[in-house]
């Protein structure tokens, strides 16, 4: 992950578990984390026969809201690790105090939306924008996306209330119809 490079070897090729970890082995493939690892592995292609573009991921936080002792706030996370992607949003706080407030987060409209690689109208997924109920956790997280293939585009935005807190939204909009 710290290099944002996934490698890949054959168990067939002799030795390759220590090939890959020494890098020593001319039959190792080397991908981003964007890259559709385990569908370019499949097919025997490379990360520019893609169908259409990857996009990048990270966090996207509101500010944090502070009430006393407490933060407050939301987030959208795309993580991507070439063989494993996920777009997930949700909200945090430090709350040592207060948990017996109800909390809920909030996903903004007209709703959100994403889209895996190879794009297509099956690709897409949607969900209803409105106010989910989260309880009394001091965090909540709920998954848009979930996959193997990268994503080409989402719309995704998040916000939190709290009695008398409401963050800001949080999330990206790329490549998505809104």
């Amino acid at each position: 992950m710290p290099t944002e490079t996934v490698l890949a070897i054959s168990d067939k090729e002799e030795n390759a578990y220590q090939a890959l970890l020494q890098h020593s082995s001319r039959a190792i493939k080397i991908f981003d984390i964007g890259d559709d690892v385990l569908d370019h592995l499949a097919n025997n292609t490379t990360p520019q026969d893609r169908g259409c573009g990857g996009i990048g991921g990270g966090t996207y936080e509101s500010p944090k809201l502070t009430y006393g002792d407490i933060d407050f706030w939301s987030y959208v996370k795309f993580f991507k690790a070439g063989v494993y992607f996920r777009l997930s949003g949700g909200y945090k706080s430090d709350a040592r105090a207060y948990t017996y407030f109800s909390k809920h987060l909030e996903i903004r409209g007209p709703e959100a939306w994403s889209q895996r690689r190879p794009c297509g109208a099956s690709k897409i997924k949607t969900r209803s924008a409105g106010t989910i109920s989260a309880g009394y956790s001091n965090q909540y997280t709920i998954e848009q996306y979930e996959g193997v293939r990268n994503l080409n585009g989402y719309y995704f935005y998040v916000r939190a209330k709290w009695p008398g807190l409401t963050t800001q939204w949080a999330g990206r909009n790329i490549n998505s119809p809104y």
